[in-house]
């Protein structure tokens, strides 16, 4: 009993403890230990003795990204391993560890753990075109080289044992294109190969990382390659040739590429969640037609069944497409069709996933044969529905949800089909309107449709003054019309409706637009759920929510200094909506300014493999209670806090960890078990009854 009073007494403050430092150029915030990501520092930066904790994607970014340098303490003792802090610095060119600090160690800038066996993060901004990772060194972290401005090759040393594609990463983030051009592996490492600069493992099996910058637009995989990722973001290949023998394509082998056409072998017998993720370039899909698993009818790619639609290509450039008959779902991974205007669905659909077209907020159709089977729908889908079948509760939930109408024709409309050029007379050519733009601007568009077929002149015509459909004089100015519509205090439909068209006047909603929008909104206390409403759809209006609309609508709810739950909430809405049905990133939730607990528990964070290489979903929930389990004074504290949520971590032990991470934290359990006196043998009985949720 000496001891658990001990414990009770002296655990964890049981209010969190804020602190503001200054540092140059600005501030920085310290909540009970933990470094906060907003900073508006320059320069060098000394944290204080009072960080202990640095957390998952600290972005701890500067002003502008002008931090140089960040000394760490010897009293941190974590730091996140699997993301870098502060590197959108882009001119961060060292980490400083304290010689005394207990766990961690930097060497020529470059920040480790304590005795160097793990490469934590290399600063963005450091001077050098190639590093060779040390002898010491056995794991390099996910992200370790995210970002670097100047590195063209890494060299990977004999001993790694442990690392992935995402060990250098380039996206959105960082704001400019990677300069590596190779990757390089010591001929004595017995894990990893390198073959003309592309990393594979060391039977050259499986290919883990092309490099971003490696010259030429096409590339021939290995014929002894059997598993295939780390494609993810490159843009410039157009074309990859995959060998006969290939079994394995890895979840977002390919997102986010430009690669025109794919062409799957017979002997891919497994394939991963979103490996076409946003590319907007395919065209098409060829699939051998001995494969087990799956099949491509005319360019679009089916289980082979034909019961699932799982990529249509999201450059193919019809306008129309008909869903095959026979079809019950279409995979949440189905891609971003921009030019598609009209989907025909049959009436054995039953689900449809989270993927669109990314025009369907103008001018697109979505129909329904017969007596639809639907009972779900996820995405961004047409505003005008036609459908004339037996009443459909899915149906009529989609179109509210996009603010659509559902309407019965005996024809669906055809999209007219773009025009070829007409030459006009020479005394008298046809002039096009200079007031027509795009509807949704993209790379290589079409020619422009016109409303009409082309029409030469006759002699002698008779003038006639076309109506326009939605007549105008004088338009009000965005802000005017926001003004207007708020003067009475209430939001009607009509009055969204309003001010999203008047935003969309000019094609997109600029920042400014989003700013003034929600800082009127916001005047007048709490936002009602009309207002939140409007504010999702106003961002949503071009057809997608960006990463930036999601950080500038946090940062403007938090400008008076107040966050509240209700608009965290918000922002979390705002986020899930621009992942479009993907897991939520670990960097676009720190960057929108909320946290882990802000989200709702199911959304999905990141999507994994355990040991046995089964994908697993790490939801928000999973991923706040495994945070439990990297120090044993959380642990401590939550047996007698919140046991529940303790269980809860216990039981998802290893879900999304490495054999070495799952190794640590199980010391780590050990050692909070001996301090607490844990009752081991009825967490044990517990623990039996909880798992983690894997995709089937």
């Amino acid at each position: 009993m000496v001891l658990l009073s001990h414990l009770l007494f002296n655990g964890p403050a049981a209010h969190s403890n804020t602190f503001t430092f200054n540092c140059t150029g600005g501030t920085y915030t310290v909540i009970s230990g933990v470094l906060q990501g907003n900073s508006t520092c320059t320069g060098v930066v000394v944290l204080d003795s009072s960080v202990t904790r640095i957390e998952y994607a600290t972005f701890f970014e500067g002003d502008g990204g002008s931090i140089t340098s960040i000394s760490i303490p010897a009293s941190v003792t974590y730091i996140y391993p699997d993301f870098p802090l502060g590197f959108r610095n882009s001119n961060l060119t060292q980490y400083i560890v304290n010689p005394n600090n207990p766990n961690y160690s930097s060497v020529d800038g470059v920040l480790y753990n304590k005795d160097q066996t793990r490469l934590i993060a290399y600063p963005r901004g450091k001077a050098g075109t190639t590093f060779s990772t040390p002898n010491s060194v056995t794991t390099v972290s996910n992200y370790a080289f995210q970002c670097s401005r100047y590195l063209e090759t890494i060299s990977i040393g004999a001993n790694v044992t442990t690392l992935n594609d995402a060990f250098f990463d380039y996206n959105g983030a960082c704001w400019s294109g990677s300069l590596v051009r190779e990757i390089t592996v010591s001929a004595s490492n017995s894990n990893y190969s390198s073959v003309d600069g592309v990393l594979f493992d060391k039977n050259v099996t499986r290919l883990i990382k092309y490099p971003y910058a490696k010259p030429g637009t096409s590339y021939t995989v290995p014929s002894t390659v059997t598993q295939i990722g780390g494609f993810r973001n490159n843009t410039t290949l157009t074309s990859i040739t995959l060998p006969e023998g290939l079994r394995t394509i890895d979840t977002y082998a390919f997102s986010e590429s430009i690669i025109t056409s794919i062409s799957i072998p017979d002997s891919v017998d497994s394939y991963g969640s979103y490996p076409f993720y946003q590319n907007r370039a395919l065209e098409s899909f060829t699939v051998g037609a001995a494969n087990s698993i799956l099949k491509s009818v005319d360019g679009v790619l089916y289980s082979k069944d034909g019961t699932t639609l799982l990529e249509y290509p999201g450059g193919r450039r019809n306008e129309s497409f008909s869903i095959p008959s026979g079809v019950t779902t279409l995979a949440s991974q189905w891609t971003y069709a921009q030019y598609l205007k009209s989907m025909t669905v049959p009436s054995t659909v039953t689900a449809i996933g989270s993927g669109g077209f990314s025009n369907w907020y103008q001018d697109s159709y979505l129909v329904f044969q017969g007596n639809s089977s639907l009972s779900s729908i996820s995405g961004n889908y047409a505003t005008n529905i036609i459908y004339c079948g037996a009443a459909n509760s899915a149906i009529t939930a989609h179109a509210a949800s996009v603010s659509g109408t559902v309407s019965c024709q005996s024809q669906p409309p055809v999209p007219e089909p773009t025009p070829q050029p007409v030459e006009p007379p020479a005394t008298e050519p046809v002039v096009p309107p200079t007031d027509t733009a795009p509807i949704n601007p993209i790379p290589e568009p079409l020619p422009p449709i016109d409303p009409e077929p082309l029409e030469l002149p006759a002699p002698e015509p008779i003038p006639v003054e076309r109506p326009q459909e939605n007549p105008s004089i004088e338009p009000l100015a965005p802000s005017e019309v926001i003004d207007a519509v708020f003067a009475d205090g209430t939001i009607t439909p009509a009055d969204a409706e309003a001010v999203v068209d008047s935003l969309m006047e000019d094609g997109k909603v600029t920042e400014a637009e989003a700013t003034t929008l929600i800082e009127t909104l916001t005047d007048g206390g709490a936002l009602s759920k009309a207002e939140e409403d409007l504010i999702i759809d106003a961002l949503s209006a071009d057809g997608e929510i960006t990463q930036s609309e999601v950080t500038n609508l946090s940062e403007t709810l938090s400008a008076d200094g107040k966050f509240t739950e209700a608009e965290k909430e918000l922002v979390a809405e705002a986020l899930i909506e621009s992942a479009d049905g993907q897991a939520v990133t670990v960097e676009s939730i720190a960057e929108a300014g909320i946290t882990l607990e802000d989200l709702p528990a199911e959304q999905p964070v990141e999507v994994r493999q355990d040991e046995n290489g089964n994908e697993v979903v790490i939801t928000a929930e999973v991923a706040v209670a495994l945070e439990l389990l990297t120090s044993a004074g959380d642990i401590v504290s939550a047996i007698f806090e919140n046991p529940e949520q303790l269980l809860f971590a216990i039981g998802n032990l290893g879900a999304d960890m490495s054999e070495e991470e799952r190794k640590e934290a199980s010391e780590t359990i050990i050692a909070a078990t001996i301090v607490g006196n844990i009752a081991t043998t009825t967490m044990t009985t517990t623990i039996g009854g909880i798992g983690y949720r894997r995709l089937n």
